[in-house]
């Protein structure tokens, strides 16, 4: 990844030093390590707001993240956790193999890095119609919490550690891990999905302190942007639906010009051939009449053809 000859962002720097890793200008560490995650507000958050790339091949150092990335999923006591959360723009995530009576992203009881296992380019191929709310909460948002619907189930297909793909139908509470997960693949967070106040909340025990003024800002700017992206879907709708009053007026209006013109066309016909008789049997008569009382005036003549248009004969 190449970026211009500037100064670059915290998340910029984070990447092309990434990127260079992978291209072998700077040897990647040879163990894994427990990261650190990144959160909102702080240094590098913006990756999180990024389409994370696909892994092309799966070699030596991205064995290295894979296994970083499960050990800072245990060391945080978490049922999942993506690449970007840890500053890796990379499309893999990492979830415990069971997540059997759990109903929460944080999880109390430490656990292993071999208890996880990891999704490589994951990609969802089915979603169920059924849907159901529940509250999230995510390590990169550690004081909010949001009620976001979501299909109960899902089929996806997957890359495994082995490089062999794999393709697995899960419901209920791993159905909607994944689903969170991949959001963040996507660079989708949260707070990005919900246009209702009511399906916010914050969750000061999970955090560190009080919530910061900053990101109070960001909470409500984020929460603003979804209700004017809410109105100006609704204005969208509405137009549509104008438009396509409009287009069935001008379809039968269509309709209904061409059946007048049919029929115009066939009574002007008849029209016409009766006000042509009518004016062949005026004249006859002028010319009988002229015949009888010799020629007449063209004034007479006119006052004769005026007479038959409003009276229908002469007198």
């Amino acid at each position: 990844m190449r970026f211009p000859n500037k100064a670059l962002s915290a998340s910029q720097a984070r990447l092309q030093s990434i990127a260079e890793a992978l291209s072998g200008k700077h040897p990647p560490n040879t163990k894994p390590k427990c990261m650190n995650l990144i959160c909102f507000g702080y240094p590098g958050f913006q990756i999180l707001e990024q389409k994370a790339l696909s892994v092309k091949n799966i070699d030596d150092r991205l064995n290295v993240y894979i296994e970083s990335l499960k050990m800072t999923a245990a060391f945080n006591n978490l049922t999942s956790l993506s690449a970007p959360q840890v500053g890796l723009n990379f499309r893999m995530f990492v979830m415990l193999k069971s997540l059997k009576g759990l109903t929460k992203f944080a999880i109390e009881k430490p656990r292993l890095p071999m208890q996880y296992r990891a999704f490589i380019n994951p990609r969802i191929m089915e979603l169920s119609e059924l849907k159901d709310y529940g509250w999230e909460t995510c390590s990169s948002f550690l004081d909010m919490k949001a009620r976001i619907l979501r299909p109960v189930s899902l089929t996806i297909d997957f890359y495994d550690e082995k490089l062999e793909i794999e393709t697995e139908e899960f419901d209920g509470f791993s159905a909607r891990v994944i689903q969170h997960e991949i959001d963040h693949l996507e660079g989708v967070n949260i707070i990005n999905l919900q246009k209702n106040i009511g399906d916010f909340d914050f969750n000061e025990k999970m955090g560190e302190g009080e919530i910061t003024e900053n990101e109070k800002k960001y909470f409500e700017n984020m929460l603003q942007a979804a209700v004017e992206q809410e109105k100006q879907e609704e204005k969208h709708e509405k137009f549509a639906k104008e438009y396509e009053n409009v287009e069935k007026k001008k379809e039968n209006f269509e309709e209904k010009n061409e059946t007048f013109k049919k029929n115009n066309g066939k009574e002007g016909k008849v029209q016409n051939k009766q006000l042509e008789d009518e004016k062949f049997q005026m004249k006859k008569k002028i010319e009988i009449k002229q015949t009888k009382t010799g020629k007449i005036s063209k004034n007479q003549l006119k006052t004769e053809i005026d007479k038959k248009g409003h009276n229908g004969k002469s007198k």
